[in-house]
């Protein structure tokens, strides 16, 4: 015979799996088959993506570090090869 389990009244049944697999007044085989059944929803399967793109225009990752060095090139090519010497009030704070 099966133990009762305690839920709430508004448990779903994914609560009530876990509750089973956690009861250890339940048989292991039956506590066994709480966990497989409940394993998906609480630890999802990874999986791979494809990721297509054009030739002519590549997959970019933007970051702060990238848009910071970026600014610099810019900055870099406005001055026509200068020394470029950054004023205080121009370096702006990236948190990380």
């Amino acid at each position: 015979m099966l133990a009762k389990v305690q839920l709430s009244d508004t448990a779903n049944p994914l609560q009530y799996m876990l509750a089973v697999m956690q009861d250890d007044k339940q048989k292991p085989s039956l506590r066994m088959q709480a966990a497989i059944a409940a394993a998906p929803y609480v630890h999802p399967k990874l999986s791979s993506v494809e990721v297509k793109g054009d030739n002519d225009k590549p997959l970019q990752i933007q970051s702060d570090l990238g848009q910071a060095l970026a600014a610099l090139a810019d900055m870099a090519r406005q001055r026509d090869g200068q020394i470029i010497e950054l004023l205080p009030s121009e370096i702006e704070e990236v948190e990380a």
